[in-house]
């Protein structure tokens, strides 16, 4: 709910100082927002959330959450037999078999065109899916044309939304989870949206596996305790770096990290 001075738009929500906003506060069942929508306050501290849904699991207070990793199945189909024309909006695609997506889930997630002739690299927003046979056979709701025609001979990926389905950052195996994209402020449980802090101070659990200096960045470390937790960058130059530590306490307690993810 928006109260008082704020100006909304479906991609962001400014927050004038004093002004309350109830849903940066709390999780909630029923969406409000655009999914990936971004609220920042304004306030001159450079905090910014963005909306999310968690996914199969609640999701802990102050720790880093993640999108959900991509099944194979949903990248580089060849579409033998099927295709579509310049300007359509709604067609069939051909799915892999053993992908995990369900009717409805591809809402404002994405369509791509990895290989193929004209079409290569469009890239289109989904407005919904829906399965015409079994798993086998999409139809496709596109939010604008086609501008160039999918022949049956290209390959194409279909993404879900990246803040759809999110999981805390699981630091055992970094592959199998997508890219951080925020903190959760608030306990999340199953299903509900919320609103994950990515940029500015942020209060994370630093983890004790590991040292972490003040003013150095910190991530996903490479010897952990708690899922979620900031640490160390595990492995400088190829892991994700969060932000940088403004104030370390005590092992896997909650101290101050400056965030800074895309």
């Amino acid at each position: 709910m928006i109260n008082y001075d704020c100006t909304y738009r479906r991609n962001k929500i400014t927050i004038a100082p004093g002004a309350r906003f109830d849903s940066l506060h709390t999780a909630e069942a029923s969406q409000k927002f655009a999914l990936g929508c971004e609220l920042e306050l304004d306030d001159g501290t450079g905090r910014k959330f963005r909306y999310a849904k968690a996914g199969a699991a609640a999701l802990s207070p102050h720790l880093m959450g993640c999108s959900a990793l991509l099944d194979a199945e949903q990248i580089g189909q060849i579409q033998t037999a099927y295709g579509a024309s310049a300007e359509d909006t709604v067609f069939d695609i051909l799915c892999a078999t053993g992908h995990t997506i369900t009717d409805g889930e591809l809402k404002d997630g994405w369509l791509h065109v990895n290989d193929g002739g004209a079409a290569m690299g469009d890239l289109y927003l989904i407005n919904n899916n829906t399965f015409v046979t079994d798993d086998t056979v999409m139809r496709i709701e596109l939010a604008e044309k086609l501008r160039n025609a999918i022949l049956a001979t290209d390959d194409i990926s279909i993404i879900k939304n990246e803040f759809l389905d999110i999981i805390v950052k699981d630091q055992s195996d970094k592959t199998a989870t997508g890219r951080a994209i925020g903190v959760s402020r608030v306990t999340v449980a199953i299903g509900y949206y919320y609103w994950a802090q990515y940029k500015g101070l942020c209060s994370m659990i630093i983890d004790n596996g590991d040292t972490v200096v003040v003013n150095e960045p910190v991530g996903c470390p490479g010897t952990y305790g708690v899922d979620g937790a900031a640490g160390a960058v595990a492995n400088d130059g190829t892991d994700e770096v969060w932000g940088i530590l403004v104030a370390s306490p005590t092992a896997d307690e909650a101290g101050l990290v400056r965030l800074n993810l895309p």
